[in-house]
């Protein structure tokens, strides 16, 4: 058996996605890991240093930073840990633009779970997860994003699903899967 590791890229980008048709499919397929991973950080930095309505030019989603500047409050009492923050918003942040500039990166600094009752962020296992939640969905809140890609120095599966939207008229998508097939 050989081994191929597929990589898909299907996005809206530079444009939104105001229906599925809007989303247009890549398919690369490569010989060993580290082909594929260099491959997948390559796009990945086209994508998120280029200026496009996700992307500020810069690695960083226009509509997250925006929000963070903009919407995210510090909490009252500072033992709430499970009260979103700056602190935990500007981390987040700064994993992203790791990640988006093809570094690897730890988690530590995200807690398990936090909300400000419009959007959540979460670690799961290694992965970061922000989405909609609580009234945030009713009021055009309803992100999501979701990638183990913070480290990527072991040979597994990897994706990056981003729905970018907080609160604006159409959002963009992005979604990358590197994934290892065995050929017969």
């Amino acid at each position: 058996m050989n081994e191929v590791w597929v990589l898909t890229v299907k996005t809206s980008l530079p444009g939104v996605c105001e229906s599925k048709a809007d989303l247009k499919l890549s398919v690369f397929t490569y010989n060993s890991f580290e082909n594929a991973k260099q491959a997948l950080r390559k796009k990945l930095k086209e994508l998120s240093f280029a200026s496009n309505e996700m992307f500020d030019g810069n690695g960083g989603i226009k509509e997250l930073v925006k929000y963070s500047k903009n919407s995210v409050e510090e909490p009252y009492e500072e033992d709430d840990e499970e009260v979103l923050s700056t602190s935990v918003t500007d981390s987040v942040n700064e994993i992203l633009l790791k990640i988006f500039s093809g570094k690897d990166t730890s988690l530590k600094k995200i807690p398990e779970y936090c909300t400000d009752w419009s959007i959540a962020i979460e670690k799961k296992k290694d992965a970061l997860l922000i989405h909609g939640t609580d009234d945030g969905p009713y009021n055009g809140y309803d992100p999501f994003i979701y990638t183990n890609m913070a480290s990527m120095t072991e040979e597994k599966n990897y994706f990056l699903y981003i729905d970018d939207y907080f609160g604006q008229e159409a959002s963009s998508e992005l979604y990358i899967d590197l994934v290892k097939s065995e050929i017969v």
